[in-house]
């Protein structure tokens, strides 16, 4: 799958069991994900090199062992054993992806594992531990890119959204655009902050409120899917149960929201927008910029 370099969102750490693994597709590609001894996150392929059993069906700890001959990798991806010769094996790797926990979501970087220095995982500094969290995913089979692009269109809110969040929106209205490499954002207020921001390569927020946000990630599973997880942050109410409550109310608000987009979305072609000959307007600066950055040369 051919995505810019840059770490990606792709999953939750809650996501992820303190023992055993937890297996995704990402990138195109098969990944096992597994935590050490010591709590690190491990992401590495999901085949062994021997005979390429999946090892997300094997036992973790300082090792990862796989289920079919008991071979032992360690979270650098080398063989440190081979049962039958009872010596490890330097030649048998395994491909790691270098990973990190931000923000409680597992960040992975995708392009040369050299280059993973130059690039830092976005951060979110308003968004704080007293914050209350509440989230659901869905995925949808289209590209990444018309998941991306469609939260970057505002022109549209007047028409798929007429019964909820754009009922009073006026399509002639305009935003003051914020195009940066890594950034893109939009506004209606142009004394106040971005209220919608994009940062590359996958994450999408919606600065709502101080004491509310919705955050969006868009995971790539491969050229035809992507997994979005819609994360809720709210600290009108952090009580345990009231918090619930209204974390349950705003999953259910923002599904029947996302599942208004879900229709056109997929109705659009081609799947890879990168890929069209789109005639773009002047409400789709974002989106303009967005291809443009998505498709520079790493």
């Amino acid at each position: 799958m051919r995505i810019p370099d840059g770490w990606y969102a792709i999953c939750l750490k809650e996501q992820i069991p303190t023992k055993g693994t937890f297996c995704v597709r990402r990138f195109g590609i098969d990944l096992v994900v597994w935590l050490t001894a010591a709590g690190e996150p491990v992401v590495m392929q999901d085949r062994c090199p021997h005979r390429g059993a999946k090892l997300s069906l094997g036992t973790t700890g300082d090792t990862i062992s796989c289920p079919y001959h008991g071979f032992e990798f360690s979270p650098g991806g080398k063989c440190e054993l081979v049962p039958e010769t009872g010596r490890p094996s330097p030649n048998l790797t395994v491909p790691v992806y270098p990973s990190r926990m931000e923000h409680g979501i597992l960040w992975v970087f995708s392009g040369e594992s050299a280059q993973s220095n130059q690039f830092e995982p976005p951060r979110f500094d308003d968004i704080t531990d007293d914050f209350s969290v509440s989230w659901f995913k869905q995925s949808w089979p289209t590209h990444i890119t018309r998941c991306i692009e469609n939260q970057l269109d505002y022109a549209h809110l007047a028409f798929v959204h007429r019964t909820t969040i754009g009922a009073n929106f006026d399509p002639k209205r305009s935003a003051e655009f914020d195009l940066q490499e890594a950034i893109i954002g939009f506004r209606f207020n142009a004394a106040g902050p971005n209220a919608i921001e994009f940062r590359m390569p996958n994450i999408w927020i919606n600065r709502i409120a101080a004491k509310l946000k919705l955050m969006l990630v868009f995971a790539p599973i491969d050229n035809e899917n992507t997994e979005m997880y819609l994360l809720s942050f709210q600290r009108y109410c952090t009580a345990p149960l009231l918090s619930t409550i209204i974390g349950q109310l705003l999953n259910l608000t923002n599904r029947v929201i996302l599942n208004q987009d879900r229709a056109v979305v997929l109705s659009q072609y081609p799947k890879d927008s990168s890929q069209s000959d789109e005639k773009l307007f002047l409400s789709d600066r974002a989106i303009s910029h967005f291809r443009s950055v998505w498709t520079k040369p790493s």
